[in-house]
């Protein structure tokens, strides 16, 4: 799900689903997955370039994937649904006062459990070896600008920085995730507050995901993160 606050970015995606082509091609694309450029266009009876224009548009909202796949004569263009899920918040958050950010290192867990399918890294280098979970206890964590676990957990702590007589009404985290190139399934991580559950994360493969990379860029990564963000408040979870 992706959170939408600013105006601009409402006003963006209000007008891309106000048009009943749009919303077609979306149709039609739920119907099957993976559909390529030139089937849409005759389910749709548009010609190839009217179509281009729609897919754009829902393409640079992120809403639509466009991947190009090598074919018996050439290559084509396959349509998949990216983001089918918004949040639109009227209201900024950040205009109220009594709120306060904090910045946590990806390094800097305070528990973990993993097997030896493993590494970390920072912005010049490996991090120990790869492959060798033992690294993850050593002090050279807190470098690390990227990390990968196969299974197990990483626990960190929050600074609890409200008075005595303050209550949190809202808590918001935000983190970067991606999936394995090689994994034909979703990645499943689950996040929890206090030891108590909270939500699964569904990380889909996100090659040529380029919207929201703040990896850095010498690591020769084929696949990048997504930015993620849950907020947990009176009303629930989001």
């Amino acid at each position: 799900m992706e959170k939408i606050s600013n105006y601009d970015d409402i006003l963006k995606i209000c007008t891309a689903l106000s048009s009943k082509t749009r919303i077609e091609i979306i149709k039609q694309i739920e119907k099957k997955p993976h559909i390529n450029l030139n089937e849409l266009a005759e389910n749709l009876s548009l010609t190839n370039g009217a179509l281009t224009s729609h897919i754009k548009l829902l393409s640079d909202l992120n809403i639509v994937k466009i991947d190009v796949i090598s074919a018996k004569r050439g290559s084509q263009k396959i349509c998949s649904l990216n983001n089918t899920s918004f949040l639109i918040n009227l209201i900024n958050d950040k205009k109220h006062q009594n709120y306060y950010e904090e910045n946590i290192p990806i390094g800097l867990f305070e528990n973990f459990n993993t097997n030896n399918n493993c590494g970390l890294v920072s912005h010049n280098n490996i991090i120990g070896e790869l492959q060798n979970a033992k690294y993850f206890s050593s002090t050279n964590r807190l470098k690390a600008n990227l990390l990968w676990i196969n299974n197990g957990f990483l626990e960190y702590s929050i600074p609890n920085l409200i008075e005595k007589n303050q209550t949190i009404r809202e808590i918001e985290i935000s983190l970067e995730l991606a999936t394995s190139v090689k994994s034909k399934s979703p990645s499943n991580i689950k996040l929890s507050l206090n030891h108590k559950p909270i939500c699964s994360l569904h990380v889909e493969n996100t090659d040529n995901c380029d919207k929201d990379v703040y990896s850095q860029t010498w690591w020769n990564l084929k696949s990048f993160g997504k930015l993620f963000s849950v907020k947990i408040n009176f009303d629930g979870i989001f």
